[in-house]
């Protein structure tokens, strides 16, 4: 019975069976071992795989080593998902039989590192690390937007046409914000009445008074530290701009971007504190409670990116100094149109303190032309005095002889 039946269980085994695909022979004319380690690099860009491309040229993979890789490999090299390491095993297949053009343009779909992979977009990759890296709320790196701009290889015209426009910016806001808080608290604090002692009935407006008048203050101080800065920048010259941003303009003008933000959230908190002094002090507590909450968002949000301006750029007062950087631009030697022999890639207290040598030669040069100057016109004078007394000298000569020829004359008679 059983020999009977075993021919039967034989035939349905063998029906199951797959038949094996014959594999492909490789393409005519390519050998996949004679590819060197930049073209292994070339064709793993091209399909999509820059980063791994650049560990594999790093390693010197070639090849001769790519069709024993395996996954583990491939692991090694920086591929971390099964996934993607089944899809550039697929790849290797297809180049074992269809070869390899260089250059060519490849039909493959788009690289994994800007496909929906490893928990999202790159796109929302960045956006969460900023959001972790300021808090809840993005900030604006002032130092890194202008060290980015002095070091990008541009031409020194287009840096400062774009330093340009952000000075008007700057100035154009600022007068409209001028323009706004100034009257507006005037006609707000108006209706202030005081008592018999001179203290403010509404010590709510009073506030608001002195803080409008604080803000002003900031704003016009703004508006004259941006003056000075857009001269500086303007009057630099083409050759020495680099030096300039690197020693001067990259500090300066970051503290004036981050007082510049400050003054815009600022403006925020005294809009939420001029509708407080608009309230009248007998308002419904909701009233108060809703303007409280208004005030303590204003006042987080300001304290938050101010704070977090400062802590990604540094404050160390480069705006108090504007008045000796002036000096220093006029005497170093930034306004020439020959490059000063200083590499703008030094540190900046190294380039300031260059800087600093060459201004100080020239006012130490121009102290002693003065001295030198000074002591040509004492001689002068000395010898005009000298001078002088010859010529008393010759008229005492002369007085004696008329002296002499009147006794003579007498003693004849």
């Amino acid at each position: 019975m059983v020999a009977a039946c075993a021919p039967l269980v034989e035939q349905k085994r063998r029906k199951g069976l797959k038949r094996a695909r014959p594999r492909k022979k490789p393409a005519a004319g390519f050998d996949l071992a004679a590819l060197s380690p930049v073209e292994v690099e070339e064709w793993l860009k091209s399909i999509g795989f820059a980063k791994v491309a650049e560990a594999a040229r790093s390693r010197g993979v070639c090849g001769l080593a790519l069709p024993h890789l395996g996954h583990s490999g491939w692991e090694e090299l920086g591929i971390a998902s099964a996934v993607d390491r089944a899809k550039i095993m697929g790849y290797l297949a297809e180049l074992e039989e269809n070869g390899y053009e260089k250059n060519a343009a490849s039909s493959s779909p788009p690289p994994p590192d800007s496909a929906e992979t490893h928990g999202g977009s790159a796109w929302r990759r960045l956006k969460q690390r900023v959001r972790r890296m300021d808090i809840a709320v993005p900030v604006d790196h002032k130092k890194l937007w202008f060290e980015k701009m002095a070091r990008s290889g541009k031409a020194p015209e287009e840096i400062k046409d774009s330093l340009a426009a952000q000075m008007d910016s700057y100035n154009l806001l600022t007068l409209l914000l001028l323009a706004t808080v100034i009257p507006t608290a005037t006609g707000v604090c108006q209706e202030m009445r005081w008592d018999d002692q001179g203290w403010p009935l509404s010590r709510t407006r009073f506030a608001y008074l002195v803080f409008s008048a604080f803000f002003s203050f900031m704003l016009y101080a703004h508006f004259g530290w941006s003056h000075i800065a857009s001269v500086m920048v303007a009057d630099v010259s083409n050759a020495n701009l680099r030096v300039y941003m690197e020693s001067i303009g990259i500090p300066v003008l970051t503290e004036l971007g981050m007082l510049f933000a400050m003054n815009f959230f600022c403006f925020f908190f005294w809009v939420i504190f001029t509708m407080v002094a608009l309230i009248s002090e007998d308002a419904h507590w909701i009233v108060w409670l809703i303007v409280g909450f208004g005030v303590g968002f204003a006042s987080w949000l300001a304290v938050h990116f101010i704070s977090k301006v400062m802590a990604r750029s540094g404050f160390e007062h480069h705006l108090t100094a504007c008045p000796f950087y002036l000096r220093l631009q006029a005497h170093a030697g930034l306004f020439s149109n020959d490059p000063i022999p200083i590499d703008p890639s030094l540190p900046r207290r190294t380039l300031l303190e260059l800087l600093s040598q060459r201004a100080l030669q020239e006012l130490d040069g121009k102290q002693e032309e003065a001295k030198d100057h000074g002591d040509g016109s004492e001689h002068r004078e000395e010898a005009e005095d000298h001078g002088d007394g010859s010529e008393h000298r010759e008229e005492g000569a002369a007085t004696a002889r008329e002296a002499d020829d009147v006794l003579f004359h007498a003693v004849s008679v």
